[in-house]
């Protein structure tokens, strides 16, 4: 089973109950519809942007902005679908009828990010290779990370959606 480890100090308990109070408030305050459908809009162009620059992507906000509202941009073919697969995964998410998370919703999500990146065959799949995370630069190569080998993957996306699950049911704070 999934068990990250980590530990609930005081400090990390008064953080907690200070977002909480905050949520609180935010959540009382009327909002105009028109400014809460601009604050969502912004929401997604940054989780978007920020979500997809963390694989690589280059494209800046504007260009998203431009790719999101079925714009075209002069970028490669690649970056485009990213952004587009995101967010197709986003809708997907929040057309979900159920908070839970399975294996098979993974796989789904995987599948919409991947369209047209990766092979077909390969989209909403496990990987059956190795990954790495390399820094390059003209003169070298460094590992920065290795990812769990591919026949441990299931598992531990299996051991993964106990433990949400199991979080869920004990009432675990989702910032956690």
């Amino acid at each position: 089973m999934f068990s990250p480890q980590f530990t609930i100090t005081s400090q990390i308990l008064n953080a907690l109950n200070r977002i909480e109070v905050i949520r609180e408030k935010i959540a009382a305050c009327p909002i105009h519809p028109k400014e809460e459908y601009r604050l969502k809009r912004e929401a997604i162009l940054s989780m978007v942007h920020h979500s997809t620059a963390i694989e690589g992507n280059t494209l800046n906000e504007f260009e998203i902005q431009k790719v999101l509202a079925g714009e075209k941009i002069n970028a490669p073919a690649r970056e485009i679908y990213e952004v587009q697969n995101y967010k197709k995964a986003l809708n997907w998410i929040s057309r979900k009828k159920t908070a839970n998370i399975t294996e098979k919703d993974i796989l789904k999500i995987h599948g919409l990010v991947s369209a047209n990146i990766l092979r077909e065959e390969r989209t909403g799949q496990y990987r059956k290779e190795p990954v790495y995370v390399v820094s390059r630069t003209p003169i070298s190569q460094v590992i920065r990370y290795i990812a769990p080998d591919h026949e441990k993957v299931p598992r531990l996306v299996q051991n993964l959606c106990k433990w949400i699950l199991k979080a869920r049911h004990e009432k675990l704070s989702p910032i956690i």
